[in-house]
Order: structure tokens, then C-alpha cells, then sequence
């Protein structure tokens, strides 16, 4: 693996030792050398003030490091994998700080610090999810006298390992707790049962860890299309929040894969209901969505939070299926129950 420093000028190449992120070279880059999976750490030997916050990018190609979402989101992926390809930490003590969720499928990373402070970086990569061995290890073997077809052999064996992975290897998405269960931000997951549903009323018991909390209703059985829904707090936000996406208090409404407009997946465009209510973290509220012909009604503990009409979806698709998500960034969820009307 290598590493390297990014900042705004020519890029420093790494020494050896411990790194150290500060406001003039706020970035590392790492490049793995080939497509690597695991679940993302960081080792902090030293960080100034009382906490810091860095935001840890994943891309297969260099060229996605550059976006703001880098290479993802993958909205086909939900489960074991993170959806997105971009997530941020609050370091407020050194040690290891490790990701919950799986990335797979990247060459590069990029480590950037967001706050005016500074991180020493003892360590930083992948605890892999996977054993990869070396193709030279394995039964079996390709020789060519051009080198690089070798190569493309040796390939072949990686990714069959990197798609294989042992019983009880990967642990499960939601931690059921003596509060609920804790659902972290994730792409929504459907079930086909919800197709023949008509209108209907739908509630959970939410407790917003951090960020906020999101749902989906009416989803289409073509994989994904539907009305999705985002409420805010106005709680410790990250420096890297993107307000014109997702602002504070706020219950946000896009239709279609998500509320980032993609090339190959376009999405309505937003809209953004401010809350009459100021929302907390760590309280329970009971959200409820109620389907009718003309939109959604949301309330949040019986208090109608807003009216969001569905006439220009129309152009979209119908909606047909319903599901229930995890939010943001931490929520959670002690029972789901689907109110048939």
C-alpha cells in the first residue's frame, strides 16, 4: 500500500511513521495497489482539541476521489455492504476507530481532515472481511511470455476469493438492543410482499441516534423508484453536511432511487418541508405516514408535520410497494407495524 500526502499543492510522498493532518495538508491519499474489501479503520496516536472530525472516501478508479460522493452512492447494494462510499467520523480520543459497515470493491481512499485541528495517524486500511491469498498459492497456474496476461490470469483467482466469504464471517446489520433495534443509515432494502398493497397507514417508534431518520413507502416493484422521506434534527451536525441536500429540522422528500440525482438513476427533484417541532436525539417520536389519492400525510407523535402532494410524481412511476429504513446516520426501531386500510 501506498501512501501520500494531497494537499492543495504537489502531493509529499509518505516516509514511513506516523501521519500528521493538520490545516495545510488536511489530506491522505492511500492507494492499495488493487481492488481491496474490508471494514475501514483508523489508528489515531494524538489528535488537538477535544475532538475532530474526518471524512474517509473509498473509489475503485482515482478519478472518483475528486466527487462528492465519490464513485457511489450504490443503490443497488443493501445488507452487509454500505450503500455509500463516503462516510465521517467524530474522533474525540485517539485509538482505533473502525467503520460498521463492509466497503468493497476500492483501490484508492482518501483520509480528510475536516475540522481546524490535528490528527496524528498512527495506522489506517481495511481489517479484511475476506482471505485473499497470493494466486501463487493456489492449486493451479497460468504462464504467458507477455507478463500482463499472467496478470490477467492472477485476477481471475483474486476476485473468486474476494466474492466467497466463510460462515458467521459477517456480522449482522441491525444490533438489537434493549432499547430497539439499532438500524444504522443504510439503502432501503423492499420486499415484493408490500406489491398488491393499496393506500395505507404506516408507523414506527423512532429514537434519531444522530443525523436523522428516513423511510420509504409505496415503493415500485421495479427496484427501487418511489417516495422517499428524511427528517433532520437540528442536534451536532458534521462539518461535511450538505444543507442544500438535507437541511437542519426539516423533513426532506425526493422521489425515484434517492434524493441524489444521478445520471443513470434521475430522481425528482427535492422538496423540502421545514418542521413546525424541533426534533432531539435520543427520544422516542412515533412517526406516521398515511397514503392517500393525492399525496402523503406525515405527523410525528400525532402533530401533522406536513402534506406532500403527489401529482408531480406522476411522471415517474406509480408507487406500489412499501419498506421501512434505517436513517441518515443511527436510528432506532422496536417494532414496525403496516396498518392496512
Amino acid at each position: 500500500m501506498a501512501l501520500n500526502w494531497l494537499p492543495p499543492a504537489l502531493p509529499i510522498s509518505y516516509s514511513g511513521g506516523s501521519l500528521t493532518l493538520d490545516t495545510s495538508t488536511p489530506v491522505l491519499t492511500l492507494d492499495y495497489g488493487a481492488d481491496v474489501a474490508g471494514f475501514p479503520f483508523v489508528e489515531v496516536a494524538l489528535l488537538t482539541g477535544s475532538a475532530a472530525q474526518i471524512e474517509l472516501k473509498y473509489s475503485e478508479p482515482f478519478d472518483g476521489l475528486g466527487m462528492t460522493f465519490s464513485d457511489g452512492p450504490w443503490l443497488f447494494t443493501n445488507g452487509l455492504v454500505n450503500s455509500f462510499r463516503t462516510e465521517t467520523f467524530n474522533i474525540s480520543q485517539a485509538g482505533r476507530t473502525e467503520s460498521f459497515f463492509l466497503q468493497g470493491g476500492q483501490r484508492w481512499q482518501t483520509i480528510t481532515l475536516l475540522t481546524n485541528t490535528s490528527v496524528t495517524i498512527k495506522s489506517a486500511g481495511f481489517r479484511p472481511s475476506v482471505d485473499i491469498k497470493p494466486a501463487s498459492s493456489l492449486p493451479g497456474a497460468f504462464s504467458a511470455s507477455i507478463e500482463d496476461y499472467t496478470g490477467f490470469w492472477d485476477l481471475g483467482p483474486r476476485a473468486l476469493q474476494a466474492a466467497c466469504v466463510e460462515k458467521n464471517s459477517q456480522p449482522s446489520t441491525w444490533e438489537v438492543t434493549s432499547h430497539g433495534a439499532l438500524i444504522r443509515g443504510q439503502y432501503t432494502a423492499q420486499s415484493a410482499k408490500g406489491i398488491t398493497f393499496g393506500n395505507y397507514t404506516m408507523a414506527s417508534s423512532t429514537k434519531i441516534v444522530s443525523g436523522g431518520t428516513g423511510w420509504r413507502v409505496a415503493i415500485g416493484a421495479n427496484g427501487g423508484y418511489g417516495p422517499y422521506f428524511l427528517v433532520t434534527t437540528g442536534g451536532p451536525q458534521l462539518f461535511n453536511l450538505t444543507q442544500n441536500l438535507v437541511p437542519v429540522d426539516t423533513l426532506t422528500y425526493g422521489f425515484g432511487f434517492t434524493i441524489i440525482n444521478q445520471t443513470i438513476l434521475p430522481s425528482a427533484p427535492i422538496r423540502h418541508f421545514p418542521l413546525p417541532v424541533t426534533l432531539s436525539e435520543n427520544e422516542w417520536y412515533r412517526v406516521t405516514t398515511t397514503i392517500n389519492s393525492t399525496g402523503y400525510n406525515i405527523e410525528i407523535n400525532g402533530m401533522q408535520i406536513a402534506v406532500v402532494p403527489s401529482a408531480e410524481d406522476k411522471q415517474y412511476l406509480n408507487p406500489c410497494l412499501v419498506c421501512w429504513v434505517g436513517q441518515i446516520n443511527a436510528t432506532f426501531f422496536p417494532h414496525i407495524e403496516e396498518l392496512l386500510q
